[in-house]
């Protein structure tokens, strides 16, 4: 529920009301000055059954203009001065009607179709915990995307078994097929990855489309929402201590999301089956720990300023990965949304798979 106090016959205000039903970001609009049910007498820190805004705005049209994105945001990036009524963390969901859409090949492969939109690529100075961070996400740079379709989830050796019957990875021997058939494929060098996605009329995704729907509209270094105690300990811990990659004490909520969305390696000891961890907010699985994932770019520094539809750089020695792995710690650097690594692209190891993507075609 969203609370406007506004006048009710102020036409942007009621705009916004509009704007904010038909894009999902509310269920509940009130308008006006009197207080809405369940707030008599509004009080902030009430402990309420569901979670509600109260929204003062001088400028109703401005604050229509800020909220004019697809995907989600914190309530502080769209207007610094809301006031919670009940939780310390809200996320928004952008007035552009453009969400995220399932769509199912012919194959079975769940493709998510995701907006066009701009988000901020790599970590800046001032992200929560950015200490961990490693130089090759720097600088923070603006990059627009044009709409693009990405793998619900990591491609499967059985999946993988349709195009190269013969492919045995470290886990199909340890496990045999049965097994192994739902983990995500490992073993695979780049050549390989690409050429499966070619032969169903993908490719891999380039490394911003990648951040970008592993983000999912969040600046967070993870999807998933984390209390802002938890991220206040975990920047201070960050900075005493750069190589740690413990969560810290006290965080117990992080701990708690890293475990309902992540495998790594507190809670997993081998691959896991795709999709049995929660999905981000645009309905992707995976995307923090589990394996790493080939993306289309050759490894290489970012450039400054605002970039549209990148494909990293023409040539390298590395071929970018992204996600990190279930082998590693949840605080480290690697499992972060800006999270980057690299590998020969002729190297395979029991630890880095893929998921396909869609949409313009990078240049060769």
């Amino acid at each position: 529920m969203v609370w406007l106090r506004a006048a009710l016959n102020d036409p942007e205000a009621r705009g916004l009301a509009a704007d904010l039903l038909a894009g999902g970001s509310a269920d509940v609009v009130v308008l006006g000055y009197g207080n809405p049910p369940g707030l008599d007498p509004p009080d902030p820190r009430a402990q309420l059954a569901w979670q509600a805004i109260r929204i003062r705005h001088s400028d109703w049209k401005s604050l229509r203009d800020a909220l004019s994105f697809a995907g989600t945001r914190t309530a502080a990036e769209v207007w610094p001065e809301l006031q919670l009524a009940n939780g310390d963390r809200f996320y928004v969901r952008g007035t552009r009607v453009c969400r995220p859409a399932e769509q199912v090949d012919d194959a079975g492969m769940v493709m998510v179709s995701l907006c066009s939109g701009t988000f901020t690529m790599g970590t800046a100075e001032n992200d929560p915990g950015a200490e961990l961070a490693w130089s090759a996400e720097r600088p923070a740079h603006s990059v627009t995307l044009s709409d693009f379709h990405i793998g619900k989830y990591e491609v499967t050796h059985e999946q993988y078994w349709a195009f190269e019957p013969d492919h045995e990875s470290s886990w199909s021997q340890r496990l045999g097929r049965e097994s192994s058939a739902e983990l995500p494929v490992t073993d695979v060098d780049w050549s390989q990855a690409m050429a499966f996605c070619e032969s169903r009329g993908y490719r891999l995704p380039t490394e911003a489309e990648w951040e970008y729907a592993a983000r999912a509209g969040t600046r967070d270094p993870w999807s998933f929402p984390v209390p802002e105690k938890d991220l206040r300990l975990y920047a201070e811990s960050a900075k005493s201590n750069r190589f740690s990659a413990r969560i810290p004490i006290g965080a117990e909520a992080m701990k708690s999301q890293f475990d309902r969305f992540a495998w790594h390696s507190g809670n997993a000891s081998e691959a896991q089956p795709v999709g049995t961890r929660d999905a981000n907010p645009w309905g992707l699985h995976d995307m923090h720990g589990s394996v790493w994932e080939w993306v289309n770019d050759w490894h290489g520094s970012y450039l400054p300023g605002l970039q549209v539809d990148p494909v990293g750089p023409a040539t390298g020695d590395y071929r970018a990965l992204r996600g990190g792995s279930f082998f590693l710690r949840a605080r480290g650097p690697a499992l972060r949304g800006p999270g980057r690594g690299g590998g020969g692209p002729v190297n395979r190891g029991r630890f880095v798979g893929f998921r396909c993507a869609r949409g313009p075609a990078p240049p060769p």
